[in-house]
């Protein structure tokens, strides 16, 4: 999700809630399609539409850098760093696989843990592949949670190009 042009100012605060309802509502749609959820499980269908629009958007990163658009990572870059916001999308998966799992949207708690898992690798990889944006540190931290190195997951979508 990204706003072309923003200004600062008055637009700028509609990112975030803009980002929110167009991650949620699509996803939400699709489970509206499979039945009529619970509320309850509309809420967390919701919320991992928005879990994935915002992981979405790490990953289109540099992209939307180069763009002049604006999301919640392209504006966390002009006002700071990415680390915080970063910190908040790991957490943020966490919730939602948890919030899942309670409402047992998904039938069972192995696809909320597949949820968090899948989603917990492409932040890592986003990180990995921008990691000129984040200090130092803060990548090779990471690493040691990530399966894999992280320089192999910074040439994981070279490579998938590739094929």
């Amino acid at each position: 999700m990204y706003l072309c042009g923003m200004k600062s100012g008055k637009t700028e605060h509609a990112l975030i809630p803009l980002t929110i309802e167009k991650g949620g509502a699509s996803v939400l749609v699709d489970g509206f399609l499979a039945g009529r959820p619970r509320s309850d499980q509309t809420e967390a269908i919701f919320g991992y539409g928005v879990l994935l629009q915002l992981v979405d958007d790490l990953e289109d990163l540099q992209e939307d850098i180069d763009a002049g658009h604006s999301t919640p990572f392209s504006r966390a870059i002009r006002h700071g760093t990415l680390e915080g916001i970063t910190n908040r999308l790991f957490n943020f998966t966490t919730l939602i696989a948890g919030q899942l799992k309670r409402t047992d949207c998904l039938k069972n708690g192995y696809i909320a843990a597949l949820v968090e898992q899948s989603c917990t690798l492409l932040i890592q990889e986003a990180v990995a592949r921008h990691s000129h944006l984040y200090r130092r540190g803060y990548v090779s931290s990471l690493g040691c949670y990530a399966p894999v190195s992280m320089g192999y997951l910074r040439r994981l979508k070279s490579l998938q190009q590739k094929h």
